[in-house]
């Protein structure tokens, strides 16, 4: 959907993929702090194997965009996803965003909150929201 807004526009594709360490760090910290390992090793190395997870995947992303004639940036950001997404979009002019949906709803959605709402109620630019692949084939949507 994206590629083919950007086409229909003539516009640049910013490709944006955040991380955070320490909600990742959550469940697993007392484990490895029992095994000597200190707070800040692992957030450096949790820090270090997210970025590097983003990176791999927007670059892989962007390569196949550009391969289809599209002017595509990326940016990795070390921020929850509404924050750092609020900080792309304010950088820019004449954002239309289009992101996927993991379909979460209900309970989920609120213990886990929902990234689409918080940007919704963030920023002030059109968001298109998609239904995830997986999403899709699950529930035999198109």
């Amino acid at each position: 959907m994206a590629a083919d807004l950007a086409t229909t526009l003539s516009s640049r594709i910013h490709l944006v993929r955040t991380y955070d360490p320490m909600t990742s760090l959550a469940g697993g910290a007392a484990a490895l702090a029992e095994a000597g390992t200190t707070a800040s090793q692992l957030i450096e190395e949790q820090d270090r194997i997210e970025r590097d997870e983003c990176e791999s995947y927007l670059s892989a992303s962007a390569r196949g965009l550009a391969e289809e004639g599209l002017d595509v940036e990326s940016v990795t950001l070390r921020a929850t996803p509404v924050d750092g997404l609020k900080s792309v979009i304010e950088g820019l002019a004449d954002v239309i965003v289009v992101m996927t949906s993991r379909g979460r709803g209900g309970l989920q959605r609120f213990v886990l909150g929902s990234v689409a709402d918080g940007l919704l109620h963030s920023v002030e630019v059109p968001i298109m929201v998609i239904p995830s692949l997986a999403q899709t084939r699950s529930t035999g949507q198109r």
